[in-house]
């Protein structure tokens, strides 16, 4: 009778091993599989994506109060997976340019001439050419030098506030299963047309 309570306490205690070892397991894979996620939905800083940085130019050719849309900022990609773009958010100067309130727009490589120049840098009125593809989920290809030229709709100043500055854009984009946000600095500035006194010591501030 004895051996037979010890067996059936032996089986007790193998099945509740059992059951602890497969519990544990299942912990374990629920703790990898959100640290996984985690790590997928966390915002890093910098990553792999390249672009225009640094620059900027002036603008004195458009009307106050008309549109233009704004295209300096290049997107490039040199690494070995696609890039995926979630976000581009807009980062005023001061004073600012009016927004127009409208969503980043961008050109992929089609945007080139047969001398691989770009095609314009700015230029009068929104919405850009039809081509134009939302800038929030574009995608760059591996070793893309040439990517995605950002398009951003902007209006000139009034003749009373007489100049405005875009300092950057900052962009959300996903590489290789992480999400990175990275700032360019590459700004424009503008005024009306008629009234580029403040433009001009601007710039004369810039060279002093």
């Amino acid at each position: 009778m004895a051996q037979a309570i010890d067996a059936d306490a032996a089986t007790s205690a193998a099945v509740s091993h059992r059951q602890f070892v497969v519990a544990t397991g299942a912990v374990l894979a629920v703790a990898v599989a959100l640290a996984v996620f985690w790590l997928s939905q966390r915002t890093w800083s910098g990553g792999p994506l390249d672009g225009s940085d640094g620059g900027g130019i002036v603008v004195d050719a458009f009307p106050a109060g008309s549109s233009f849309t704004y295209g300096l900022q290049n997107l490039t990609y040199s690494g070995d997976d696609e890039i995926t773009v979630e976000s581009v958010r807009l980062v005023p100067g001061d004073p600012s340019i009016p927004e127009l309130g409208e969503a980043v727009m961008a050109y992929g490589p089609s945007r080139l001439d047969g001398r691989l120049y770009n095609l314009f840098d700015v230029r009068a009125g929104w919405p850009p050419g039809n081509d134009a593809v939302p800038a929030a989920g574009a995608r760059i290809r591996a070793q893309d030098d040439i990517g995605l030229e950002l398009l951003v709709g902007l209006r000139v100043p009034s003749v009373e506030q007489g100049i405005g500055t875009l300092s950057g854009v900052t962009v959300t984009y996903r590489a290789d299963g992480h999400r990175y946000r990275k700032t360019f600095r590459t700004s424009v500035t503008i005024c009306p047309a008629g009234h580029d006194e403040k433009c001009d010591s601007f710039e004369r501030a810039l060279h002093s």
